[in-house]
């Protein structure tokens, strides 16, 4: 099992990441990966939980994760 986390969308959230063709080749490669990005938006197809920054799931406590949802996924706090 692998992992992988990625970070930085939120400081240019316009850009084209191409997270759908990113993720697909993770999970071509190693299917079994577990994928998390620091977006702080709902989770996207492809991810394997959903992390949040310097909070709690929906608090908004400290001002990173104002747009930030719930999804289904396991949390990484």
């Amino acid at each position: 099992m692998a992992g992988v986390w990625f970070d930085g969308l939120w400081d240019r959230p316009q850009a084209d990441w191409r997270l759908e063709k990113t993720y697909a080749l993770i999970h071509r490669l190693q299917p079994a990966a577990l994928i998390g990005n620091n977006h702080h938006l709902k989770p996207k197809p492809g991810e394997g939980f959903q992390m949040f920054e310097k909070d709690l799931p929906g608090k908004n406590a400290r001002g990173f994760s104002s747009e930030s949802e719930m999804g289904q996924l396991p949390l990484e706090t």
